[in-house]
Order: structure tokens, then sequence, then C-alpha cells
């Protein structure tokens, strides 16, 4: 190779020594004329191609600045992103800062505009100043360099500066594309009206917000999409992806080698996607450490000695709440199991929590020989009814429509219902069937007079409908239910999952209203809380000492026993 070393250079240090200097200079004057990159690698000047592949590494390194679209590096953990994308409806981007969650969105952003030929994207951020400075920017970057020279035509529109961003806050693309950019300080009447195949919200959207922006993406069956650092805690939003849902896959996390961020964590790694198995809703969790734009050194510096809590969200996008959770042993992804792999030959059992004006909740579980207890049922199912409980700033939640969704069937309609749900489940007819011990003996008007419910359910004058019968819970303090129900939940979660070291309790994933109740109760709403009525039920059964009972077990025998 040539040296291109200075003459006065050379000319300094003539002897023995100068060739030798010679090439040092060379080497270090072509290392530093190489521009940084934080993933392509410098190019060393012992390659046999050392300056074919220098050339290409400055054409890469300066294509990627200008055109990131086409040139921009894709870290892992954006395909991890695209692929959880392209298999759900409604993603949450839950990252720790600077993990490069907004950047990824921008790009998504563009490449639906580019794509799909008319359509509509919907843009919203906190204020129309962190639109302008944080989101708008961001998705203009990710333009080609070819449309953003151009500005208007006889279809499209694009004019953006960045002191003021796009005008009028939107911009057309020639494929007709639209993209429109809203903040939550405006009033949510400015949604109404609109249709999107995308919609991205940046950072803490109000819950109202999530529920108004859905019915903009029915007609187009388009996507929901937000990306946030849950700075705030388990906000309603990020409980409404995450309760209830499965971890998936976890990934190596720096900051916790060699600890464990969560009990049912693995030593030294983070969640990286959950899924809500009756929802579909995604989340996949961006840490910081993946962006290698991002100077993580720094962050680590400070992180360090910090509590596990503030290290899981600021660099890895878990907000963990388990404080005030009564059940925070509960996982799904280890207490939730398909309908197909519950085991055979369990005795059935059934408790019901009647109600006015709302609809019962009831459920149903198998209780094995070896203790084991499944929960295979629940009335109302989210598949039917929705959601018994909706997230909201209580801290057991809000009604959802499950309460009230074909509310007030009578006492007949219940049993033929309860009959019909045992029918399709197949395990034959409960052998003892519970009610709360307050509503089913509290009085109940009838035509015949004042009598209890458990009477009326026991009772039918219609010879087409059996009597069903009913007997009460034990009465016993909700603390007492809610510990029946942490000890069957509880397992040795340091060691490994095995046959003596397994939780009791397990649910079957198709229960989602009892599944979101499991994980996000607290008892802090007291007798009014939303969550209430799935926890005392399943406490109702755990408490009344249910066994199992084998082929033969309720049998008639000689001398009047059984």
């Amino acid at each position: 190779m040539t040296c291109n070393a200075p003459f006065e250079v050379i000319k300094q240090h003539s002897g023995p020594k100068q060739k030798r200097f010679c090439n040092e200079a060379c080497n270090i004057a072509w290392w530093n004329e190489q521009p940084q990159h934080p993933v392509i690698p410098k190019v060393d000047a012992s390659h046999p191609r050392a300056l074919e592949l220098k050339q290409k590494r400055t054409q890469l390194v300066l294509l990627e600045k200008a055109d990131p679209y086409t040139y921009g590096y894709i870290p892992d953990h954006w395909e991890v992103a695209n692929a959880e994308y392209g298999a759900t409806q409604e993603l949450l981007i839950s990252g720790g800062n600077r993990a490069g969650k907004t950047l990824w969105a921008a790009r998504r952003v563009v490449q639906t505009l580019l794509e799909k030929e008319n359509a509509s994207v919907l843009c919203c951020h906190t204020s129309h100043a962190t639109s302008v400075t944080v989101q708008q920017p961001a998705i203009y970057n990710y333009l080609p360099v070819a449309l953003r020279a151009t500005k208007k035509g006889r279809i499209h529109y694009l004019n953006y500066s960045r002191k003021n961003g796009f005008t009028d806050g939107s911009f057309i693309l020639p494929n007709g594309s639209r993209c429109d950019f809203l903040n939550y300080t405006q009033s949510e009447n400015t949604i109404e009206g609109r249709e999107a195949d995308l919609i991205w919200c940046d950072e803490l959207v109000p819950q109202s917000w999530v529920e108004t922006l859905r019915y903009r993406l029915i007609t187009r069956r388009g996507k929901l999409l937000i990306t946030q650092t849950p700075l705030e805690g388990v906000a309603s939003v990020y409980k409404e992806f995450t309760a209830g849902s499965a971890i998936t896959k976890f990934h190596d996390a720096e900051l916790l080698k060699g600890k464990q961020g969560l009990p049912t964590w693995p030593v030294g790694k983070a969640a990286r996607t959950m899924v809500q198995n009756q929802t579909n809703r995604r989340t996949v969790f961006f840490f910081s450490e993946d962006n290698p734009y991002n100077p993580f050194d720094e962050m680590k510096s400070k992180l360090v000695a910090s509590p596990m809590g503030q290290i899981l969200t600021r660099a890895y996008g878990w907000a963990s709440d388990n404080i005030g959770k009564a059940f925070a042993r509960f996982r799904p992804e280890i207490h939730c199991i398909p309908a197909s792999s519950v085991p055979a030959g369990g005795t059935l059992y059934m408790v019901c929590d009647p109600a006015g004006a709302r609809n019962w909740y009831a459920l149903w579980m198998l209780v094995y020989e070896d203790g084991k207890r499944v929960v295979v049922r629940e009335f109302p199912d989210f598949s039917n009814y929705g959601e018994w409980v909706l997230p909201s700033e209580k801290a057991d939640g809000k009604p959802g429509p499950a309460q009230t969704l074909e509310a007030g069937r009578s006492i007949s309609e219940y049993r033929k219902l309860f009959r019909q749900i045992e029918a399709d489940l197949g395990y034959g007819e409960p052998v003892m069937r519970l009610i709360d011990p307050k509503a089913g003996g509290s009085p109940a008007l009838s035509e015949a007079g004042g009598t209890t419910l458990i009477d009326l359910l026991a009772e039918s004058e219609d010879p087409t409908d059996d009597g069903m019968a009913f007997i009460p819970a034990p009465g016993v303090p909700v603390d007492q239910r809610t510990s029946a129900i942490n000890s069957q939940l509880s397992y040795d979660a340091t060691q490994e999952l095995t046959a003596i070291n397994e939780p009791q309790l397990y649910v079957v994933n198709d229960c989602t209203n009892l599944i979101y109740a499991l994980s996000e109760h607290t008892g802090r709403d007291g007798q009014k809380g939303a969550t209430k009525d799935p926890i005392d039920c399943l406490g109702m059964l755990l408490v009344s000492g249910l066994a199992f009972v084998g082929r033969g077990g309720f049998d008639s025998r000689g001398g009047g026993g059984y």
C-alpha cells in the first residue's frame, strides 16, 4: 500500500525507524479518516481489498444518513416487533429510554403510506409541541429523499420545516396516502368521522382516546400501535395490554446479569414479548441496550445501583406493579393452560354469585385425585359477552360489558343456561353446586311469597325444567378466601417447575375474565370492586374443601351407606 503520510513527517524520521513509523502513521490516518458508525465496522488497512471496502463503507454510511428508509440499519429487536405487528391488530411497544421505539414506529408509518395507495394514518402525541419536535421529524426522516424534494402536485402536498413541522399538521403523498397529526390536548371530537389504516399513539395516551380511536379502525380493518416508556407505572392502557398476558419470549438483559428481574423470570433475562390470548393484543419490550446508536454505557452508569423497579422501567420498558396486588404470584404463562391440555378424570364442581341488575358470575372447576384443580369454564365468557372488567383509574377497574349484556334472566333461564354450558363441557353434571351464602340464603319474592334464592333454584313447576340444587358456600372472611387462592397458586419460583414443585391451581386460558381478575385484583375497592365477583367465586370453591370423587364414589351401597 502506498504511504500518503506528509513529507515533513517522513523527513523528520529518517533512518532505521523510518519505514515502521511511516506505516504506523499511515494506518492511523487510514483508520481516523473513516467516518464513525456504531454498527458498520471500520476496514483494516491490511485487508487485501481495503481500499474498495473503505469506499463502500463510506458510501453506505452516507447513504444511511441521506435515506434511512432504504439504507438504514434494522436492529434485531425491530425484526421481532415487525413479526408481532403482522400477527395482531393492536400492538404496544413498551421501551426503555432511547430504545428506538419512536424510530421503529415512524418507519412503520412511512412503510404503510408507501405500500398502500390512498392509505390513511393518524399520528397522535402528548401536545402539538411534542408532535412537532419528536414525532413529525422522525417520520420526515424516513420519507424517501425523492419525496422530500416534492411539495405540491395535483394530488400530493408535502411541506415541512424543522420549526413548524408539516404544514397544517398533515401531508399527502403522490399515491394518495395521507398522514395527519393530532395531540391529546385536542378534543376527542376531532377524531370522529375519520377512518384509518394505522393509528400510532406515542407516549402516555389517555384511555378515553384509545377507546375512541378503535372505532376509527373498523372500516379499514386498521391497526393500533402504541409506543411508550411506562414512567407512570401500570397506567390503564399498559394494563389493558399486559393484564392476563403471557410472556412468550425472554432475552438477555445486561443490567440483570446474575440477577432475577422478577421471581418468575430466568436469571439474567427480561421479558421480550407478551400475548393476551383472548384478544390477541401483543406487547414487545424494547431494551435500551438494543439501540446501538444510544450511549448505553451512560445509562448503565446511572442505573447500575438503582432499585430493581427503576431498572426494569428505565432500561427494559417493564412496569412492575405487584405491590398491592392480591395475587402477586399469579402468572398466566405458568398458571394458564389450553383446554386441550386439561387432564381427564377430574370431578366437576360449580359455583355462582347471583346479582340483581347484573349478570350472575359462575365458575366450573375440576378437582383431581392428586389435589390439583383446574378452572375449565366461566360465565359470562369473553368470547360471547366481552370483558367483565375494564382498566380504569380505579384500583380494581370498572365494570365491563359482560356485567350487563343480556342481563335480567329469570331463574328458569339461568338453570337452562348452566345445563347447556355443562353439556358443552362434556364432563357431566357437577357433583355439587355452590352459591354465595348471602345472596343464596336471602329472601327472594315470588308468586308463592317470600323464599330464598336457593329454594327458587331448586323448585320448578315446569315438568321440562328440573330444579337445580345449590348449597351455600362457607361464609368465611374475604382474607381467608384470598389466602386460599394464594396457597393454591404458590410454588417455589426460584426452582425449576417439576411434578413436586408446581402450583395446585390452573385456569384454562379461555377464562379470560377470571385471568384478568387474578392479574389485577387488589381488593382496595372493597365490595364495589369490579373484579370482586370472579375472585369471590374462585375463593368459595377453594375454601369449600372440595375433593376428588372416583368412579362410584356416590353410588348406593348395602346397609344404606354411600
